[in-house]
C-alpha cells in the first residue's frame, strides 16, 4: 500500500513539473520547455456623457470605434477597436508587461501602465472615459495676499461639468499643458456644488510657489480647465515617467496670471 502511494505521488510531481511555468528575466512566462505562454486580453470601455456624467448604455453606436492599443515592454504593439457594446479583445497575446492607451474623439485619452499578463488564459481590463465637456470657463481672475493665491471664475452652462482643474506654469515660462506634464502645480479636481456656476479656489500658498521656484515679483501663469464629472472614475492617472498626475476629459481652458508675493 505504501509503495502504491509513493508511486502515485511521484507521478503527480512529474505531472506538475510538466505543466509548470517560470518567469524569465524579460517578464515573459514560459513553460518548462521554453515556450512563451499566450492568451487573451479583453474588457469593456465604458463611456460617460457630459450631461451630468450619465453612463452611455449598450448597445450604442457611440460605444464602438474606441481605439485600444496594447504596448509591451519589449516594444510589440497590438491594436484593436471596441464594438457597439464597448468591448474589445486581443487574442494570442504573449505573456509580459504591457501598457494600455485607450482613446476616442471627444473623450480624450486614458492610459494604464504596468499591466502584468501571465498568459495561459484570459485576463480582463476595463476602462472608464468621460466625454470632454462643452462648458466654458469665463471671467477667470487671480489675486494674491501675503499667504495665499486665489483663483475664481464662472463655468457655463453648469450641467455639463461641475469640476474644474487649476494648473500653474513652470517657473519662468508661460506654457501650461497638462497632457505633456509641463506644469509645476495642479490643484486636483475642484468641486462646484450643485446650483452654483461660480467658483473660488484658495488653497495655493505663496510658500508653496516659492518652494516650486517662483521668486517674489515673478509671474505665475494659470490655466483653469472644466472637467467632466462622471461616476465611472476619477478621470486621472499618474504618468510613471514624470510622476505627475494627468487629468482626462478636460475642456477648453481659460487663462490668467498673478504676481507672486
Amino acid at each position: 500500500m505504501k509503495k502504491i502511494i509513493l508511486n502515485t505521488l511521484g507521478l503527480l510531481l512529474i505531472l506538475i513539473a510538466t505543466i509548470s511555468c517560470t518567469k524569465t528575466t524579460n517578464n515573459y512566462y514560459t513553460t518548462n520547455n521554453g515556450t512563451t505562454l499566450t492568451g487573451n486580453v479583453q474588457g469593456i470601455v465604458s463611456l460617460y456623457n457630459d450631461s451630468g456624467g450619465a453612463k452611455i448604455l449598450a448597445p450604442n453606436a457611440t460605444l464602438g470605434g474606441d481605439s485600444v492599443v496594447l504596448i509591451s515592454n519589449s516594444g510589440a504593439v497590438y491594436k484593436t477597436i471596441t464594438n457597439n457594446l464597448g468591448t474589445y479583445k486581443f487574442t494570442n497575446v504573449p505573456s509580459g508587461i504591457y501598457n494600455f492607451v485607450v482613446s476616442k474623439p471627444n473623450f480624450g485619452t486614458v492610459q494604464d501602465f504596468g499591466f502584468e499578463f501571465e498568459g495561459g488564459g484570459t485576463a480582463y481590463k476595463n476602462f472608464n472615459m468621460g466625454q470632454i465637456p462643452t462648458t466654458s470657463v469665463v471671467a477667470v481672475k487671480a489675486s494674491s495676499s501675503s499667504t495665499l493665491i486665489s483663483v475664481s471664475g464662472t463655468i457655463t452652462p453648469f450641467y455639463t461639468a461641475n469640476y474644474v482643474v487649476v494648473y500653474i506654469s513652470l517657473p519662468n515660462t508661460t506654457f501650461v499643458n497638462s497632457s505633456m506634464g509641463n506644469y509645476s502645480y495642479v490643484s486636483g479636481q475642484q468641486y462646484i456644488p450643485a446650483g452654483l456656476t461660480t467658483f473660488t479656489f484658495s488653497a495655493i500658498t505663496t510658500n508653496a510657489l516659492h518652494n516650486l521656484g517662483f521668486a517674489s515679483g515673478s509671474i505665475a501663469y494659470i490655466s483653469v480647465y472644466p472637467q467632466n464629472n462622471y461616476s465611472g472614475g476619477s478621470g486621472s492617472y499618474q504618468d510613471p515617467i514624470t510622476g505627475l498626475i494627468v487629468y482626462t476629459a478636460l475642456g477648453v481652458p481659460a487663462f490668467t496670471s498673478v504676481i507672486v508675493p
